[in-house]
């Protein structure tokens, strides 16, 4: 990703890493707790598997069509 040059790009950068997933569970990441439940996930952890998918509930999926 390169370097966001505006304000609305970064919101739209931060959007997409944070807007995707939340923990369904308390998240720990090396025996330290990383997410509460309700809390915003970055995508990038669920790409490179530092949190499992089981873990997360993908707002992608649930979003009401209308």
């Amino acid at each position: 990703m390169t370097t966001p040059a505006t304000a609305e790009e970064l919101r739209a950068a931060q959007e997409a890493e944070y807007g995707r997933y939340v923990a369904k569970e308390a998240i720990r990441i090396d025996n330290v707790l990383a997410f509460n439940p309700g809390d915003s996930v970055p995508a990038s952890h669920v790409s490179r598997k530092v949190v499992d998918r089981s873990q997360v509930e993908d707002l992608s999926k649930t979003e009401k069509k209308g």
